[in-house]
């Protein structure tokens, strides 16, 4: 059966669980959850890799790197509606 927000905290403290463990326990599944992403992503780099052997793979995309300029020139002017 799941824990509910409202039911008592399963470490004993009588506290509700959403006072008392959620966090921690949402914390716990976020840690496991991104280190199981991280074994899948090498797990498909290795694939890759083997299943094209002397083929250089490009490297990954860089974050929060320049963004493209927008077009240069004038803006348009958004249209308005005539009042009735």
């Amino acid at each position: 059966m799941k824990l509910g927000r409202n039911d008592p905290c399963h470490c004993g403290s009588g506290q509700k669980y959403k006072k008392c463990c959620l966090d921690r326990d949402q914390a716990q599944r976020a840690a496991q959850f991104a280190a199981e992403a991280a074994q899948r992503r090498a797990a498909t780099v290795e694939n890759a890799q083997e299943s094209r052997p002397g083929v250089p793979t490009a490297p990954a995309r860089a974050t929060g790197g320049a963004r493209p300029k927008p077009p240069m020139g004038p803006t348009p002017t958004p249209l308005r509606r005539r009042a009735v």
